[in-house]
């Protein structure tokens, strides 16, 4: 497969169902994210501005990433629903029982700029009776290699009495939930696993074809 050759080849992340050197990149990212434990139905993928999105240098600047962070945090709420049944518009809405943000911290490993097309993906990494830890990372698609990774804590929150609701005490619909996120961690955590294994082999390999490449 040839890689695009003019400007306008380049930047066809904006539409990658019609070019299929890009969407074999969007493809292999992809593959890349779930191999490490990312889930595949809440990921989001946008592709780089060059107006709104780079600095003067021409790099993705760090305000940019948290739009594309958004758009990947709703769809996990989004992914909620099934548990919540008639609960789900109030909870996404923001009224009665619902969630928010309580901190995060980003972390810039390489930059990114335009033409791209970034893909955010996500990990449970901890579940609690009232908030969980999420793990979200952000891959280029053209350099198909992490560039950027957030640590947030989302808090379920009863907006009524101003204080935080514990899943487990609220109903059958906030218990499913709360069982769901614990499978879905545990699914997640399965698959980092496997991939972690299957990359200390590799080195291992790897060293030991080194030595005897230095014996010979």
């Amino acid at each position: 497969m040839s890689a695009p050759s003019s400007a306008l080849d380049q930047s066809a992340f904006f539409v990658p169902f019609i070019d299929s050197h890009r969407l074999s990149q969007c493809k292999k990212t992809y593959e890349m994210m779930v191999e490490r434990g990312m889930e595949s139905w809440t990921m989001a993928g946008r592709a780089v501005s060059w107006a709104e999105d780079q600095d003067p240098l021409g790099h993705v600047k760090a305000s940019a990433y948290l739009p594309y962070i958004t758009n990947c945090a709703i769809r996990l709420m989004e992914s909620f629903q099934g548990q919540l049944g008639d609960k789900y518009p109030d909870f996404i809405s923001g009224k009665g029982k619902g969630f928010l943000s309580n901190k995060s911290e980003l972390k810039i490993n390489r930059v990114a700029k335009y033409p791209d097309m970034l893909i955010v993906g996500l990990r449970i990494q901890e579940v609690h009776h009232d908030r969980i830890a999420v793990g979200y990372q952000i891959w280029s698609s053209a350099q198909q290699i992490l560039i950027a990774e957030m640590l947030a804590w989302t808090v379920f929150f009863d907006y009524k009495s101003k204080k935080t609701l514990n899943l487990l005490e609220n109903g059958q619909e906030f218990s499913n939930l709360y069982s769901t996120l614990v499978d879905r961690k545990a699914r997640s955590d399965d698959a980092f696993n496997e991939w972690k294994k299957k990359q200390e082999v590799s080195h291992v390999n790897l060293r030991k074809d080194r030595q005897r490449d230095q014996k010979i």
